[in-house]
């Protein structure tokens, strides 16, 4: 993964923060990040032939950016608590399915939580990366995933969802 740009993020409630947006090389069509507003989709759009999004936050809702296939929503609370394989599982079939037409983009409010732990998922479903190589990876834009205690929460609600998907989509 490389970072492709740097940029500043309003938190809903909090501060101006800086953020960094990544693109995942020689693995998928896959970038991550954030959205700031119909102009950066139209910045992703042009510039990075972004086709669709996968929005993970409950800060923000995309759906005026675009249809249901192409604007996927799962909200979910960045809250450090176990998430519902079931999120794991619809956001891995909407992985896919982008990846098949277009160029995917996850994001989050800072894409710091939600963001990495969705593609650790991914990672390891659909590449068949092993638990330490998908964190390497994703390691090399956010190096401080997978050491917080509540990512471990994550890290273990993607594992149970990949059982799931292994035994739907092996």
């Amino acid at each position: 993964m490389s970072v492709v740009e740097r940029y500043k993020v309003q938190f809903v409630g909090g501060p101006l923060a800086d953020v960094e947006r990544w693109e995942l090389l020689g693995v998928g069509p896959l970038m991550g990040g954030s959205i700031n507003g119909t102009k950066d989709w139209e910045h992703l759009k042009k510039d990075f032939g972004i086709t669709h999004v996968l929005n993970l936050e409950t800060e923000h809702d995309d759906a005026y950016l675009g249809p249901p296939e192409v604007i996927g929503q799962l909200p979910t609370p960045d809250n450090g608590q176990f998430k519902n394989p079931d999120w794991f599982v619809q956001g891995v079939a909407f992985a896919q399915h982008a990846e098949r037409t277009g160029r995917l983009y996850l994001h989050c409010q800072a894409g710091g939580s939600r963001t990495p732990g969705m593609l650790y998922a991914i990672l390891r479903h659909r590449y068949k990366y092993e638990p330490q190589e998908a964190l390497d990876l994703i390691r090399t834009v956010k190096p401080s995933f997978g050491t917080a205690p509540y990512h471990s929460n994550y890290i273990a609600s993607a594992e149970v969802a990949l059982l799931a998907l292994k035994a739907i989509d092996p």
